[in-house]
């Protein structure tokens, strides 16, 4: 479905990045492409498995480096 095609598609955007690339802000952005593909990672798994009561599947810690209001400053 459409999950599959949005991940499809950060997957190719990110291919091949360097770590350097990764922790970069972007023009216009407040984080790092890093922080952005965590947040969107965890929002979907928040989003879909909590409204089921089932776990949400990546670690506790995420909540703390990827909700909105985060940062990577810290990192």
């Amino acid at each position: 479905g459409s999950a599959r095609i949005a991940r499809g598609y950060m997957k190719q955007r990110i291919e091949g990045l360097s770590n350097e690339e990764l922790l970069r802000v972007p023009n216009g952005a407040e984080n790092n492409v890093l922080w952005n593909i965590g947040h969107i990672v965890l929002s979907h798994f928040r989003l879909v498995y909590r409204p089921c009561g089932a776990t949400v599947p990546v670690p506790e810690t995420w909540n703390e480096w990827f909700l909105p209001g985060t940062s990577p400053d810290g990192w």
